[in-house]
């Protein structure tokens, strides 16, 4: 199901099929730039922070390019954020 629907992309919280794992999968939208996608892949895949969510990997399926991402469950920053506040 999509979990998020943004202008740039959708994301789809899934099950990776090689390692049955719950995950995220950031799905481009079709007019996006393809050396936008390709800046934001660079620079998500060397990320190494453990607060961070991880990048697993990328794939193209019919001309579209995804992210895999490390799924974290809880709701989003800004919904935390909303209900208690910043974190001191």
């Amino acid at each position: 199901p999509c979990m998020k629907e943004g202008k740039t992309c959708n994301i789809y919280s899934c099950i990776w099929e090689t390692n049955r794992k719950f995950v995220a999968v950031k799905l481009f939208k079709s007019d996006m730039q393809p050396e936008d996608i390709n800046r934001e892949l660079t620079h998500v895949m060397q990320l190494t922070d453990s607060n961070i969510v991880k990048c697993l990997g990328f794939t193209l399926k019919e001309g579209r390019k995804a992210m895999i991402l490390e799924l974290i469950e809880g709701g989003s920053l800004h919904t935390l954020l909303s209900d208690y506040g910043s974190f001191n």
